[in-house]
C-alpha cells in the first residue's frame, strides 16, 4: 500500500497551527487577485524577488551546475523540462523539484500496486532529497515567512519545509533502504 506516514505529522503540524491556518483563509477571502497577483510578483519574480524559488540561488557553487545536476536526476528518469511556449521553467525551480518528487513518490505507488519493487523508487527520492531539496527548501522557506506579505505564503512555507523534512526523515530512517 502507499506509504502515507508523513500525512499524520503534517495534519498534527497543521492542527497545531491553527491560528495561521485561520490568518491565512481570512486573508485570501479578503485579498482580490490583483492583490494576490502583485503580492506573489514581489515574493517569487522579477526584478527583485525576497524568496528565489530556485535552488541554484541558495548555493555556493555556480547555478548552471545545480541545474544540470538536477536535470541530470531527470534524465535518469526519462524526464525533460517542457520546451512548450509559456510553460518553460528553470529544472531547479521548486515546482519542479516538488513535481518530480511527486513523479517518484508514484512510480513507487504504482510498483507496489504491481507487486514489484519500490525500493529503487524510495532510493531515488531520499537521493534527490539528500542532494537538492534538504539543503535549500528549510532555507527557502524561512525566507518566505520572514518575508511574506500576506499570511498564506508564510503558512505555505511552514508547511512546505515541513512536509520536505518529514519525507527526508522518513526514507532516511527506512531501515529497508539503509541495507
Amino acid at each position: 500500500m502507499y506509504n502515507t506516514s508523513s500525512i499524520p505529522k503534517l495534519n498534527a503540524f497543521a492542527t497545531g497551527n491553527s491560528f495561521l491556518v485561520e490568518q491565512a483563509k481570512y486573508a485570501m477571502k479578503v485579498m482580490t487577485l490583483a492583490e494576490f497577483e502583485t503580492e506573489f510578483t514581489r515574493t517569487f519574480d522579477v526584478p527583485a524577488p525576497s524568496c528565489p524559488p530556485y535552488e541554484g540561488i541558495y548555493y555556493g557553487k555556480p547555478r548552471t551546475a545545480v541545474m544540470l545536476e538536477v536535470s541530470e536526476f531527470y534524465n535518469c528518469f526519462g524526464l525533460r523540462m517542457s520546451q512548450e511556449e509559456g510553460k518553460r521553467e528553470f529544472p531547479d525551480h521548486i515546482s519542479a523539484e516538488l513535481e518530480f518528487l511527486h513523479f517518484l513518490t508514484f512510480k513507487e505507488a504504482h510498483a507496489i500496486g504491481n507487486g514489484e519493487t519500490s525500493k529503487g523508487y524510495q532510493l531515488a527520492q531520499k537521493d534527490f532529497l539528500e542532494r537538492h531539496l534538504i539543503l535549500w527548501v528549510p532555507e527557502f522557506c524561512r525566507k518566505l515567512q520572514n518575508s511574506a506579505g500576506i499570511p498564506f505564503y508564510a503558512w505555505l512555507g511552514q508547511i512546505t519545509s515541513r512536509f520536505v523534512t518529514c519525507e527526508f526523515e522518513l526514507l532516511t530512517e527506512n531501515r529497508y533502504l539503509r541495507d
